[in-house]
């Protein structure tokens, strides 16, 4: 499934809280820019921002959305 630049993700409370955590507290650094663009996007940034934010492409903050659609925080 991929992820449009229009898709939409719901995020409760709970799952902001756990990203905003996650994000500075996991401790493998790539889960942490993964939390970071899902907590970003949480705040809706346009996903051209959040890329450049993380310090990577678009096509890669697509790919942690659609991991995150998939499996939740959890993938």
């Amino acid at each position: 499934m991929m992820v449009n630049m229009t898709t939409r993700i719901q995020f409760t409370l709970e799952i902001i809280d756990t990203l905003n955590y996650e994000r500075y507290h996991h401790p493998v650094p790539l889960v942490q820019r993964r939390m970071w663009a899902l907590w970003l996007k949480s705040n809706n940034l346009p996903h051209g921002l959040i890329a450049k934010l993380v310090g990577v492409t678009e096509n890669t903050i697509r790919e942690y959305f659609e991991l995150f659609i998939e499996g939740g925080v959890e993938n």
